[in-house]
């Protein structure tokens, strides 16, 4: 644990990387729904599964926000700054693939879309394969930044990557 970001890193390395060769993704959330180490919550059993069977070999597991909770607020968004530094740090590592998966809740709250601006501009300099979850049938095509959790549930086995378009922004 770093400062006040309880946002640490869960990486997971399965012993197939010596005969497969290793294919690393870091896949961004939104929020930790436990500090525990202990704790597999189903965000996190989708993520596994999926990603297995996509023959990922490192999954390493970051948030926007650091702040354990089961519903963002104003008061438990408030302070990001060391989180921010921590997913810069995260992205140096060059990972094969970034998967942008923190979803749309709250897609109207101002301080969420400042974050995921911050992020966009962290991306811009990524070397990585940047995308976002989709299902193979494009059912829910329309959607994008599509969360781990809503696409465990609805669209299982069935995941496909896409470009994530990474947003300009106007300095």
């Amino acid at each position: 644990m770093r400062g006040k970001s309880p946002n640490w890193l869960l990486g997971v390395l399965i012993p197939t990387t010596y005969i497969l060769g290793e294919k690393n993704i870091i896949v961004i959330g939104l929020f930790p729904s436990s500090n525990s180490l202990y704790t597999i919550d189903m965000t996190t059993n989708y993520i596994l599964n999926n990603l297995l069977s996509m023959k990922y070999t490192s999954i390493t597991i970051c948030n926007l926000f650091a702040t354990v909770a089961t519903k963002l607020t104003s008061k438990n968004m408030a302070d990001n700054i060391d989180n921010m530094n921590y997913l810069e740090e995260a992205l140096a590592k060059n990972y094969d693939t970034v998967l942008i998966g923190y979803g749309n809740s709250m897609a109207g709250n101002k301080r969420l879309r400042e974050e995921k601006m911050k992020l966009d501009l962290l991306l811009q300099n990524c070397k990585s394969n940047i995308v976002e979850l989709v299902d193979k049938d494009n059912v829910y095509s329309r959607l994008h930044t599509i969360h781990p959790l809503f696409a465990g549930q609805r669209f299982t086995g069935q995941w496909k990557f896409r470009k994530y378009i990474i947003e300009t922004v106007e300095e």
